[in-house]
């Protein structure tokens, strides 16, 4: 049996907080979306306009380094929907190792002392140089 997605109602773009603003202007200005949400500029500042029939989500993010796309996605089979994101959960885990493992080997190959430490009950590492 085929698995049966559906999209949601919502997209969500989590950027930098240094493009946040940048990229507000790019949607707003430049394409001409509806602006239907903005929260205070005090909070994680969060905007959202009508893209057709979806609510685009622009998250201002101080944690990321560059930006995330998240999809909405719907279906009806929990135990199928479980098994997606646990499976997307191991991939990204297995991405963010490989990714710790070149940036150990490039500091190495040019000399730096390096260690890599991972902080007991999470899931990021940590590189320290030095």
């Amino acid at each position: 049996m085929k698995p049966n997605f559906k999209p949601g109602k919502n997209i969500a773009i989590k950027v930098p907080f240094h493009h946040f603003e940048q990229t507000v202007s790019f949607y707003r200005d430049l394409l001409g979306l509806e602006q239907i949400h903005r929260t205070s500029p005090d909070a994680d500042d969060s905007v959202t306009f009508r893209f057709g029939d979806k609510n685009l989500w622009i998250d201002r993010s101080a944690t990321l380094s560059q930006a995330e796309i998240w999809l909405e996605v719907q279906t009806a089979d929990g135990r199928l929907m479980t098994t997606i994101v646990g499976a997307l959960d191991q991939h990204r885990s297995q991405l963010y190792g490989e990714k710790v493992r070149r940036a150990m080997e490039s500091a190495k190959e040019q000399g730096l002392p390096v260690r890599s430490k991972l902080p007991f009950g999470s899931s990021r590492a940590i590189i320290r140089f030095g």
